[in-house]
């Protein structure tokens, strides 16, 4: 994927709210200032007094940048606390991801696990994309170019042939679990609940829950391939418009197009904000129909390309060329002349797969965010989820009705088709 160098950087520090990821069952301090001493031999000479540590963002795991206050190698690391995402995280499966990655050097290091946390390598001099950035078009080349090398990792996973993800989506057990986190509305205020029956009709309606798996197995000539499957911008680094990856809990076989539109997604989203509830929506970046064409025509030029034409091709990226159809046309001639072949279909098809995908993602995060809420960990999942939800449900209703103009538009040309018999 990338080569490791003393410039890359993995983890970073971010500024945050002190509450806004608060777990009531967390380590305490001075517990993992022991873990660490404990099980980390380059720090074993250290006190507990010579630890700093200073908490990291996360809506899963409570992660922390442990510093080492007087002389030792390394200077810093990463305490990771797993978190408990029922239904939605295998930590076993995780363990042996990050271990992958970590052995090819494609990721972070791992210095020490157990079956609650994990100790992994900490390189400073990296930062968050903005969200301005996440659709930057040189960026987005780069970060759908890095999400194809990442889906060439053989991981030694035991299921290879389904997508747990969208088997998930669509399973009783999901549904019920929601269902019945809904029906403890002690846990939830009045605007709660009306929020939260809002998603109960949507996944309880039978037609829609078959529109969706129709709408999924259309087309499906996909082969599975490790996915990431959770590319918002804080598991992402920027390093000179060069994209990192980090955190690959919810990492699984699945669907290329569904990474990718996931990471179409959560460029909707800034999880960077200032203030409560500590996340907004970027409606600049929201429904650009044209990013799903740019990263589908990326995605199959990654696939085809060597990297020396990769290069070239580099360099004909233009600013907005990813949200402007004709540009994107005119990008696609000049690649097809390099490749010295037509990549239309593969593109095309990509894209409404892509398409298609969004949908479901934002559907797997409303479902996270209600069987996450009132937990452990003091976060707006509610009112995160029916942002979510809402645009789930705009996206829904334009397939729809582009499905419903494709019927209309076959039916007219047979129409035709007999009149001219």
């Amino acid at each position: 994927m990338y080569s490791k160098s003393h410039s890359d950087t993995f983890f970073v520090q971010i500024k945050q709210n002190s509450n806004m990821f608060k777990r009531e069952n967390s380590f305490k301090e001075a517990d993992i200032q022991s873990i660490i001493i404990e099980n980390f031999q380059q720090w074993e000479h250290l006190s507990q007094n010579d630890i700093k540590l200073t908490p990291l963002t996360g809506l899963t795991n409570i992660t922390y940048k442990a510093e080492a206050l007087i002389p030792a190698t390394p200077k810093a690391i990463v305490f990771r606390q797993f978190g408990n995402a029922e239904g939605f995280i295998d930590h076993q499966l995780e363990k042996i991801i990050f271990r992958t990655i970590s052995d090819k050097k494609l990721g972070p290091q791992e210095y020490s696990c157990s079956e609650t946390w994990r100790m992994e390598e900490f390189i400073e001099r990296a930062e968050h994309p903005n969200n301005q950035t996440m659709v930057d078009s040189e960026f987005c080349f780069n970060v759908v170019g890095l999400i194809q090398k990442f889906h060439t990792i053989d991981a030694p996973l035991p299921n290879k042939h389904t997508s747990n993800i969208i088997k998930s989506i669509f399973s009783e057990e999901m549904r019920l679990n929601a269902i019945s986190k809904i029906a403890q509305s002690h846990l939830f205020s009045n605007e709660e609940q009306e929020i939260l029956q809002l998603f109960q009709d949507s996944i309880s309606d039978a037609f829609e829950q078959e529109y969706l798996i129709q709408m999924i197995k259309k087309e499906n000539h996909e082969n599975l391939v490790l996915c990431h499957n959770d590319l918002n911008q804080l598991n992402i680094f920027n390093s000179n418009n060069r994209p990192l990856f980090i955190d690959y809990e919810y990492c699984s076989y699945n669907y290329a197009s569904y990474d990718i539109g996931n990471f179409l997604n959560e460029c909707v989203i800034n999880y960077q904000h200032p203030d409560e509830p500590y996340y907004s929506l970027v409606e600049d970046n929201l429904f650009h129909k044209q990013l799903s064409y740019f990263a589908a025509l990326t995605y199959v030029t990654h696939q085809k390309a060597t990297p020396e034409q990769i290069s070239i091709i580099r360099q004909l990226i233009v600013p907005q060329c990813n949200k402007d159809k004709n540009l994107i046309q005119q990008l696609q001639k000049q690649i097809e002349n390099i490749l010295q072949q037509d990549i239309n279909d593969e593109v095309q098809y990509m894209k409404r797969r892509i398409r298609r995908m969004m949908i479901m993602t934002h559907l797997y995060w409303v479902y996270w965010s209600i069987l996450q809420s009132k937990g452990s960990i003091q976060f707006d999942y509610i009112n995160y989820g029916m942002m979510r939800f809402q645009i789930y449900k705009q996206l829904l209703q334009e397939e729809m009705k582009r499905d419903a103009h494709s019927k209309e538009k076959t039916s007219s040309i047979r129409s035709t088709d007999s009149d001219d018999s």
